[in-house]
Formats: structure tokens, sequence, C-alpha cells
């Protein structure tokens, strides 16, 4: 349980207890009440090692997949459906090799938060590798969702393209499919 304690910070504890019902008195109860806000927070430390990429601080390939095959689950149990968009950004080692590995990432930071735009409720957005990106958008019967939403991402990353980045062409490639019909498992839909 998370309670806020005397001190005006809430901490994390973990609680245990036994009732003992006596024929005599009133039932009676004891235990104890542990802090355990410091492994509380390990948990969350390793979590994010875990699931959130480092450099984008979005969702990373562990966590895309994790989401990706729960959604897949979910299509095929309620008979909905949703697409996964898979972004690679072109020609991405040249920006490292001219413009230096702190540049590229800035450029990864900007067309992750490019992307969070674009999610639809329901969706996410995650860095699956290097330089490639992936969104799974929520299928509201619009079959030009997948090709707007990639087309206006192209567009926004494009305009990054200024001081450090005005000499080279800001673009990405865009694959889509919609599970579960283009596909029998997430795998085969990504």
């Amino acid at each position: 349980i998370r309670i806020c304690s005397a001190d005006g910070f809430y901490h994390w504890y973990t609680f245990r207890y036994k009732g003992m019902n006596n024929s005599d008195s009133l039932p009676m109860f004891g235990g104890a009440l542990i802090d355990s806000s410091q492994e509380h927070e390990k948990d969350l430390i390793i979590e994010r090692l875990a699931y959130i990429d480092e450099v984008t601080e979005i969702p990373n390939r562990n966590k895309f997949m994790d989401v990706g095959q729960e959604t897949f689950e979910q299509c095929c149990l309620l008979n909905c459906s949703y697409w996964i968009v898979v972004f690679d950004i072109d020609r991405f080692h040249i920006i490292n090799d001219s413009c230096g590995y702190q540049n590229g990432n800035h450029i990864l930071k900007n067309f992750a938060n490019i992307m969070y735009k674009f999610i639809t409720p329901g969706g996410l957005a995650g860095r699956i590798s290097g330089d490639n990106f992936a969104m799974i958008l929520r299928d509201y019967g619009d079959d030009d969702l997948p090709v707007r939403t990639a087309k206006n991402i192209q567009e926004e990353f494009a305009k990054l393209a200024v001081d450090e980045f005005a000499s080279i062409n800001l673009s990405c490639s865009v694959g889509y499919s919609k599970m579960p019909e283009d596909s029998e498992t997430f795998l085969e839909a990504f």
C-alpha cells in the first residue's frame, strides 16, 4: 500500500496481519507494517531499464512486443482491429557519421515526440531498434488512417532539417499492416 507518512512524503508499505478468534473476548488482530519504499524504487528502476528506451524515453522493443501481443489477442477475442505502422529513418548512419551521435540522439528523440502527437487512444509507439520505430493505432473504420498518419509524421520530421541538419534530407520509410486481418500472429503482422 502507499501511504502519506508524517514527514509529508508518500511511502510504500508491506503489511502482514493475523486474526485470532478467542471465544471469551472480541476477535484480536496483530501484525506489522514495513516500509518497502526502497524495494519499490528498485522495482521501478528495473522495470524502466527493461521496458523504456534510454535515448528516447519511450517504450522499447520489449514493451512494444508485449503490448503488441496482448493487443493482437484482444483483437481476436473482441473482434476489433489495430494498425501497425513501422518507420525506418532513412540514411540514419549518415546523420550519426556527419553530425555526431549526440545530434543523432537528438533526431531520435524528436522523431519519438513527433510520433506521439499522432497516437490514437489505446495506441502505443516505441523504438524497436536503432533507427526503427513502430506504432499501434486503433482502427476506427478509417482505412486511410495509417497512410495519413505516416504522411503527417514524415512531413513533421522533414521540418527538423534546420541548423546543423540543414544539409541533410530527413526522411523515413514506412510500412503498415492491419491486425488480425493481415496475419495469424502479432509477429507476422509486425
